[in-house]
């Protein structure tokens, strides 16, 4: 599996806004991309979808990042499950400012993402639930630099 992050576009408002409001460090976006190669998140405005894939040849528009996690037919089923629920615009603005705050109908992308994490095997392990996009880049990457994945145990999923 991988993780692909979003680099801004400063044209677009929304990523902007986003940019700014975590200290303009450069990520507005984060997907999951499963083996198949669909792809996997929530975003404005449309909310939870797949994608049957995203282009990612370009590194000034995508950050592509292995992960070991191992998905299982029940993480995809959740994710399935997930498909249609709406954009959480305002879990977004208070995950810029550290606040947890979730809606059980809706999702932002470094969320539904972080969620994904837990339910892998060799999934996301101490991962604060609720970090923007930003956040969640530095983590993943610390953690592969600080504390490489396959050192980690397996995460049971259930």
């Amino acid at each position: 599996m991988e993780l692909l992050f979003k680099h801004v576009d400063r044209r677009d408002l929304i990523e902007r806004a986003i940019d700014d409001a975590t200290g303009r460090r450069g990520w507005a976006h984060v997907e999951v991309r499963f083996a198949d190669g669909r792809c996997f998140s929530s975003q404005y405005p449309a909310g939870v979808r797949f994608l049957p894939g995203i282009d990612t040849s370009d590194p000034a528009v995508w950050a592509v990042v292995p992960v070991p996690w191992i998905e299982t037919p029940e993480v995809l089923a959740w994710c399935e499950s997930q498909v249609g629920m709406g954009y959480d615009y305002a879990a977004a603005v208070f995950s810029a400012l550290h606040i947890d705050y979730r809606s059980a109908d809706r999702w932002f992308c470094s969320e539904i993402v972080i969620e994904v994490g837990s339910r892998c095997r060799n999934g996301l392990l101490g991962c604060p639930e609720m970090l923007n996009p930003a956040d969640l880049y530095d983590f993943i990457v610390g953690k592969t630099a600080a504390r490489p994945y396959d050192a980690m145990p397996l995460q049971e999923v259930g």
